[in-house]
Parts: structure tokens; sequence; C-alpha cells
């Protein structure tokens, strides 16, 4: 069986690998945009919204993201999103920009 390859975009969150699952880590928006214009295929992105302060003290969030997976779906095609936000705000602001494109999964 083929292991899942899942990008988790979160500057906290930590998962465990399984026999099914692969997790590779953006913990920050830029690194995020590094993985997602990579060759690599993702089977399912999880995405925080709030992604804390970096260190200039700039704050970060997943908003330029969300853009980028609305403009270039077709490069993710298949490709699941699971938004793993405590912030209800911001995921509502996911799952309205990103329910047309992707199924979002829970």
């Amino acid at each position: 069986m083929q292991k899942q390859n899942i990008l988790v975009i979160d500057d906290i969150r930590t998962f465990i690998d399984t026999a099914n699952t692969v997790f590779t880590y953006a913990r920050t928006s830029e690194d995020g945009f590094k993985y997602l214009n990579s060759d690599y295929h993702w089977d399912e992105i999880w995405t925080d919204h709030d992604m804390g302060t970096l260190q200039d003290g700039t704050y970060d969030n997943i908003r330029g993201i969300i853009c980028f997976l609305e403009e270039y779906h077709e490069q993710f095609e298949g490709t699941k999103i699971k938004i793993i936000s405590s912030n209800s705000v911001g995921r509502a602001y996911i799952k309205l920009a990103l329910e047309r494109y992707y199924e979002i999964i829970s």
C-alpha cells in the first residue's frame, strides 16, 4: 500500500506518522509556499489559519496560501483539504474559499 503524503501547514501541531501516512511540516506560510511550489504530490493538505508571530515580529497567517490554492487548484486535483484551526472565523474563511475546488475532510 502506498503511503499518504500529507502537508501540514501549522506553526505548532505535530502528528505521528503511521504505516499509511507521512507528514511534512511547513511551520510558516513561506515554508508552505515552498512545499506547494515543489513537484511533490500531496494527497492531503492540513491547514491552520493563525500561524503565529515570525522572528521579525510580524504576524503570519494562511490567507496567502489559501489564495494560491484557489488560483492554482488544477495543480492540486485530487488533493483533499483538512482544516485544523481552532479559530472559528479562520475555519469558515478557509472552507468558504476552498470548498468549490477541493474535498474538505474532517
